[in-house]
């Protein structure tokens, strides 16, 4: 069973007043060839190795006990100096304007929807349930289709990146499907192929307005191209996407 929303939900939505809120794309590595970043808190919780790649996981991380203490010699502390950090913690949140529809497990029968069914509508949970894309591999016409991808793009190429692009617009059924939103998700002034995320959104009814992809929170440059019936319309920049090409285009061509 999985639930189904989107960082700028989950940024208003969860634990709104909660201050030492992390919030990001996990990326996953080849230990090979890759290292996972050192010296900034917190961020060896954002890198999982390649084996897990299929789950293009988002994660929130909050710290409730203070930095977290590493050990690396294998000692026990004694119970006086460990952290008294409480075993979980629960976030609050609007879970009716958190979830945006939720996807039964793989082998779901009809007695399990209606279970689900009946939990959400017992919490004023107004979302759809769906089947697993597991079982049926059919888009979901009747409320919107999304695809991640980037992630496991480990030889750093532009090819993948396209690819995964071009597939998903050209599969669109323009019977069914209004909008294609592409957004390319890159860390503020590191535009490289490894580093970029691509989220792709088929919607049968009018899109969101794309501001709401700009998910400043995470420190990411925001470019969001959109195609209507077929044709190109235009591209959407956030604040650090603009500047990063005001940078690069002045580059190309100095002043005198």
């Amino acid at each position: 069973m999985a639930i189904e929303t989107t960082y700028r939900q989950m940024e208003e939505f969860i634990a709104p007043d909660q201050e030492d809120l992390y919030m990001g794309i996990v990326r996953y590595l080849d230990y090979e060839e890759e290292f996972t970043p050192t010296g900034i808190p917190y961020v060896l919780y954002f890198y999982k190795h390649r084996t897990f790649d299929s789950e293009q996981e988002f994660r929130v991380l909050t710290n409730r006990g203070g930095n977290p203490i590493i050990r690396t010699d294998g000692q026990e502390r004694p119970p006086e100096s460990r952290p008294d950090n409480p075993s979980h913690v629960n976030l609050s949140a609007d879970m009716d304007a958190l979830i945006n529809r939720v996807i039964l497990s793989p082998g779901a029968d009809d007695e399990l929807r209606a279970q689900v069914e009946e939990t959400l509508d017992e919490h004023g949970v107004s979302a759809p349930v769906v089947a697993s894309r597991l079982d049926d591999p059919a888009p979901h016409h009747e409320t919107y289709d999304a695809e991640l991808g980037g992630a496991a793009n480990y030889e750093a190429s532009e090819e993948y990146l396209e690819d995964l692009i071009d597939r998903f617009v050209e599969e669109m059924d323009w019977d069914v499907w209004n909008t294609v939103d592409v957004i390319q998700l890159n860390q503020r002034e590191k535009l490289h192929p490894r580093t970029v995320f691509v989220e792709c959104f088929r919607y049968v009814d009018d899109p969101p307005d794309r501001s709401e992809y700009s998910q400043e929170h995470l420190n990411y440059e925001v470019r969001a191209h959109r195609v209507v019936d077929g044709a190109y319309q235009d591209t959407f920049l956030n604040d650090p996407a603009e500047e990063t090409d005001a940078e690069l285009a002045e580059a190309d061509n100095p002043s005198e």
